[in-house]
């Protein structure tokens, strides 16, 4: 009988243990959040860090038990451009973001970003620092095919240290603005080729660096026109 009460006096001690220890986390966890913090791959080149802050704030009115993760984080990956989300609640009243967005591989038109998944996002902030390439076109549906013949088109001006700043698409018709301020139009077929020839011809053209654009949409040879 004494091992039994012995055993009973020991279970309820653990019980208070534990209830005194529930009490006390809760006593010391603030009722709404205090702070949210946002962890991001590349200090988030075209999301606003405020903006996402003042968007989610909302849950700070929630309890911090019945705040919604999976909700944040649904709502999180339903931005354009954002590549992966995760919300963590720490004690005792701070949430934390991790947000990976989609690298930008070119902008398009006057105030769009492509990136690398194909999505043309309009920023409301964008503070990358590397050099895109500026893709002017009205083709939306064949932005696949433009990105890919400028990939292909640069390869080729690189091997002759340059490279591609602009490409303007309209009407099946490339035309290009190369790094050495050269402007070719290249039309819709035979790009490399073209492109190829000019790269070899351009130079032998008399008082080249004049000319406002070179047009090798010719079967046989190309023109120019000077400023």
């Amino acid at each position: 009988m004494i091992r039994f009460f012995r055993k009973l006096l020991i279970l309820c001690l653990i019980f208070l243990v534990i209830l005194a220890t529930v009490i006390y986390i809760v006593s010391k966890t603030d009722k709404t959040i205090s702070r949210i913090d946002v962890v991001s791959n590349d200090g988030l080149v075209y999301i606003s860090k405020q903006g996402l802050i003042d968007n989610i704030s909302r849950v700070g009115d929630k309890e911090w038990f019945d705040i919604d993760v999976e909700g944040i984080e649904n709502s999180l990956y339903a931005i354009k451009g954002v590549d992966y989300a995760l919300v963590k609640k720490v004690w005792p009243s701070t949430l934390v973001i991790y947000l990976f967005d989609r690298k930008p591989i070119a902008y398009w038109n006057n105030n769009q970003v492509l990136l690398e998944n194909m999505d043309i996002i309009t920023p409301e902030v964008f503070t990358f620092n590397g050099n895109l390439p500026y893709i002017e076109s009205s083709d939306v549906e064949g932005r696949d095919y433009i990105f890919e013949t400028y990939q292909d088109l640069n390869d080729i001006v690189k091997s002759n240290s340059l490279s591609i700043l602009k490409v303007t698409y309209k009407g099946n018709q490339f035309n290009l603005l190369l790094s050495n301020d050269m402007q070719v139009m290249l039309g819709s077929s035979k790009l490399q080729s073209r492109l190829q020839l000019f790269l070899e011809s351009y130079q032998k053209v008399k008082d080249y660096k004049s000319v406002e654009y070179f047009d090798m949409r010719y079967s046989d040879g190309f023109t120019v026109k000077y400023k």
